[in-house]
């Protein structure tokens, strides 16, 4: 994916998320020029200070930021958005994760992945107190916060997951899926439907130059639905996840969808 479109698509998903996490106190960008690798980005170090720590983001221009760390400030304090790392700052180590900032919610700090996956964007949920991974999970859309009363924090979301079977093929393939994830006695899916959707965004994308668009996709249909029923199954379905000692993933009733994976 080129670089212009990956950030398009990142900071249309940072605005769509943004009014579900806390507000930094303040934010400050360090221009850096351009990026070594893509001279028409812009290299940056982007610093976001909430009441008790800051984290910072240095984005060279490439693919995925080149640093993520948590530090210690006080917003009142002296705290320097700069390239170089301070000794006391928590690194995220980039076996761990890699990625973008996404937000802040109490005293948790989610990381987004590079890119989408399976039309959902993985993300991870850093303690910020420790910098350690707590949680990591993929959402297709937005996540919505509720504090609880014992202190933990409480996320809703549509839940994206797959597995290396095929629904439509193997019966066996959603009675996994449906003992892994814990989704009770529901039934499959309506696979058909989203792989045949899958399929016509496909042959549509390939005519869009075409002079007759309509009879092109019809043509490239069936090819497309072919090259579609190659691919894995992927679900989507709605769920509570609590974050505390230890997460966990709750499935709420509701519609399970299902596509090919990318």
């Amino acid at each position: 994916m080129a670089r212009s479109l990956m950030f398009s698509l990142l900071v249309l998903t940072s605005l769509t998320w943004a009014d579900s996490f806390d507000k930094p106190v303040r934010k400050q960008t360090l221009d850096l020029g351009p990026s070594p690798g893509s001279p028409s980005v812009r290299a940056r170090v982007n610093c976001y200070f909430f009441p008790e720590f800051m984290v910072k983001e240095v984005d060279m221009g490439e693919v995925g930021a080149d640093r993520l760390s948590i530090l210690s400030v006080k917003p009142q304090s002296s705290g320097k958005c700069v390239k170089a790392a301070d000794a006391a700052e928590k690194i995220i180590n980039s076996d761990d994760w890699s990625g973008y900032f996404m937000g802040v919610k109490k005293n948790y700090i989610f990381f987004g992945a590079a890119d989408h996956i399976n039309s959902s964007l993985p993300f991870a949920v850093f303690d910020a107190d420790t910098g350690k991974k707590v949680f990591e999970d993929s959402a297709k859309a937005d996540i919505a916060f509720t504090a609880l009363a014992d202190g933990s924090l409480s996320m809703s979301y549509v839940r994206v997951v797959g597995e290396d079977c095929f629904i439509l093929k193997e019966p066996a393939c959603w009675e996994r899926m449906r003992k892994k994830y814990g989704l009770g006695n529901a039934p499959a899916p309506d696979c058909r439907k989203g792989y045949t959707d899958s399929a016509e965004s496909m042959a549509k994308g390939r005519c869009s130059e075409k002079k007759d668009k309509i009879a092109c996709a019809a043509k490239e249909m069936p090819l497309a639905l072919s090259q579609a029923e190659e691919s894995p199954s992927v679900i989507s379905y709605t769920v509570e996840t609590t974050l505390g000692a230890a997460a966990v993933i709750k499935p709420v009733e509701g519609e399970i969808r299902c596509w090919p994976a990318d």
